[in-house]
Parts: C-alpha cells; structure tokens; sequence
C-alpha cells in the first residue's frame, strides 16, 4: 500500500480518495463551494464542473473519467485540511487516520466480544471489504463503523444522550446514517434516550449545514437525485460486480421500460424487511440481558445492509466484519446456529473477493448477494425460534420483572 501512495501516481488518482475527496477539499479551499454540484437546472453530472476541475487536479485520471461528489458540504469542508498536501501525501495521511480507527474500534468493542485489541484489530484490517475501504480512502470507517461503535460503546455505559450524538456523526456518510437509525430504533423499546440523542445530533449537524452554507442544500439534495438516476441509468456501462445491495441489483436485472415499477417494489420489500427487523429486534429485548441485546441490536444493523440499502457497493461491506464477531459472541451459548452463519458469510465475502480482485472466475452479483439475504434471513429465524423457546431458570432472562417471577413460581 505505501509503495503504490508514492510509486504509482496513476492507481493513486484512481482512487476514491482521489478524485472525490481530495477534489471536493481544494474546491473548499478556494471558497466556491458551488462548484461542487451541478446547477439545479442540470440533468446529469458529467457536464458538471467537478469533472472538469479533478481533471485539472489529477493528471492521470482516464479521459472518459467523471467524478462526481455525493456528500455534504461539510465534508468538503473537513477534507479541505488534507488537501494542502499533495494527493499522495494526503491519501497517505488519511490511510493512517482510517488505521488509527480501526485500532480505536478495536478497542471499544474487544472486552464485550472477549478477545484481545490485538486480534479484534487484525480481524478487521485483514477483511476484505474493510482493506478496499482503507486502500482506496473510502469515508466508510471514520464517518460510519467509528461513530456506530462509539454509540454502543456508551450505551453499554448508560450515557445515552452521547450514545445518539456519536450516531448522529454518521450524517457525514448517508449510507451508515441508515444503520445508526436502525440501532437507535431497535434500542428505543428499553432505552428511550438513545434515539433522541441520534435525531438531535442529525438536527445539530443539519443546522450546522443551514448556517455554514444555505445556498448549497437545494444543489446538494439535487446532486443526489442526479446520483440515484446516474445508478439505474440503463445507458450507462455499471461495474455490477462490485454492487452488494439486493434492491440495486434487482432493479439493474429488471426489463428497462419496468425499472421505475421495481424500483418502487424493492423498496417496499425493503422497508417491510426493515420492518420485521426492528419487530424481531424489540422482541429480543424482553429474552436478553442488557448488553447481549445491545450486541444483538449492533451485529443486525450492520448485517442488514445488503437488504436494506439501495446504493451499496463491496467496500461497504466493511462493518459486516463487526456483524461477524457479534454473531460469533451470541452463539456462544445463547443461538448456537449464529456461530455457523458467521463462518458461512465470512467465506462468501472472502471468496467473492477472491473471484474478482484475481480475475478467478465471472463474478456473478445477484449470486453473491442472494447469500447475504438468505444468510440474514436465516439469523431472523433463528431469532425468532429463539424467542419461541419457554424462558428457563438458566437461559437468558432479560429484565429483573421476569426474574421475580421465576423466582415467585
């Protein structure tokens, strides 16, 4: 990795980091930050002046390149700091911020997953999706898993109100922000206050953004329209191969003239899965003690997401390394069969990374994450034979109520 940061300025430029985050920094810099985002009255990004300007900036991004910037511009703001560096010495810095994360996640979850910092750690580092998000200077740890672990870790400490505000972090990445409503929700039924503490953080960084830059909310919010039909658009060549979300990939293997109708379905499909879970998850709370349900709460949120999220591409499978190790935690000895899945999903992600990055066989998508849905929906069947099972004087019992009562009986 150090050696393609300073031998190899072209794979540099190709990175993510690159030609977005870097890009969306120096135009922070010079106070434009209009230039971020086509003009409202745009119908696509690639006449935009982004594009034009990481040209500019990059000498060895491929001429049919367009680099587009979905993010705030908050986000430009921060990594306007980095690019007072050249591009490799900034994709170097943010490397080691990204590495400083994991060791900081490492650290948060290794006493309730009952193993060392060291090897909670090299877990994450060596999975696949986690390495490509560092590698390639994706926002996905810092934005997403940090503040995510940081909110379980304070709500096993009953600080509940900072527990929503570390979650809230994760405005500065819509993808993760999904997950951490998701987590606040499934905690709401026994913890009423994480979820406020997440919608006043959202509030505070959504009036941060009406005070630093008014102007550029109607331009961002259209870029992100331009973006959801830059995904689907059926004129555009897409790397399918490196998409993992279910709605996603059903959409893109619909007949063209029937895409807006599936869209609609799949994301249906999607809310009523979202749905169960959270009913399923709330359900739980009444079998499991405190921080086997907050676990519990952690390890679906993340493992959800090639279910629930429309846009979502390999990399971002990084936090299902912390799916994994939950699952692992709970099956000992609480849902035996957890243990399996965990083994099952760790294979299929590790293999399908095998069979793209070294060209071994044709990656087939819709294959990959079918698995990944079939595997989440096994959990929530063994979740719900679980909470099927008569309450025993040695299983788990959630709440002191129950206890009395064994203990009445």
């Amino acid at each position: 990795m150090l050696w393609v940061d300073f031998q190899r300025k072209d794979l540099v430029e190709a990175t993510d980091f690159a030609n977005s985050c870097y890009v969306a920094g120096k135009i922070a810099q010079s106070g434009d930050v209009s230039l971020l985002y086509p003009a409202l009255s745009a119908t696509d990004y690639i006449h935009s002046k982004f594009p034009e300007i990481a040209h500019q900036l990059l000498s060895t991004l491929p001429a049919g390149s367009h680099p587009v910037w979905q993010y705030s511009p908050l986000n430009a703001f921060l990594f306007s700091y980095l690019s007072f560096f050249n591009v490799e010495t900034a994709l170097l810095i943010w490397q080691i911020l990204n590495g400083c994360a994991t060791l900081a996640i490492a650290f948060l979850l290794a006493k309730s997953f009952k193993i060392r910092i060291l090897d909670a750690f090299l877990f994450c580092f060596s999975f696949a999706p986690w390495f490509m998000m560092i590698k390639f200077g994706q926002q996905g740890i810092i934005f997403g898993i940090l503040p995510l672990c940081l909110g379980y870790w304070f709500a096993q400490r009953n600080r509940s109100v900072l527990s929503g505000l570390c979650l809230s972090i994760t405005f500065l990445n819509p993808k993760y922000m999904l997950v951490a409503g998701l987590f606040a929700t499934i905690l709401f039924c026994r913890n009423r206050r994480v979820l406020p503490g997440f919608l006043m953080g959202v509030a505070f960084w959504i009036t941060i953004l009406l005070l630093s830059t008014p102007q550029m909310v109607g331009p961002w919010l259209h870029g992100l329209r331009l973006a959801e039909l830059y995904f689907f658009d059926p004129h555009l060549l897409h790397r399918t191969f490196i998409y993992t979300s279910l709605p996603a990939l059903s959409i893109l293997n619909s007949p063209i003239e029937s895409r807006d109708a599936a869209k609609v379905f799949c994301y249906a499909v999607a809310g009523v899965v979202g749905a169960v879970t959270l009913f399923i998850g709330m359900k739980a709370s009444k079998r499991m003690t405190k921080q086997q349900f907050l676990l519990l709460a952690l390890t679906l949120s993340f493992l959800s997401m090639p279910v629930l999220e429309p846009h979502l591409l390999f990399y971002d499978l990084a936090g299902a390394a912390i799916g994994l190790l939950g699952l692992w935690k709970l099956s000992k000895p609480e849902i035996p069969n957890f243990g399996g899945i965990s083994i099952l999903l760790w294979l299929t992600i590790s293999s399908y990374f095998m069979i793209f990055a070294f060209k071994l066989l044709k990656p087939e998508p819709m294959v990959f994450v079918v698995i990944l849905t079939i595997a989440y929906i096994q959990i929530l069947r063994s979740l719900i034979t679980f909470l099927r099972q008569p309450v025993k004087n040695d299983g788990i019992v959630a709440d002191s109520a129950t206890k009395a009562l064994l203990t009445a009986r």
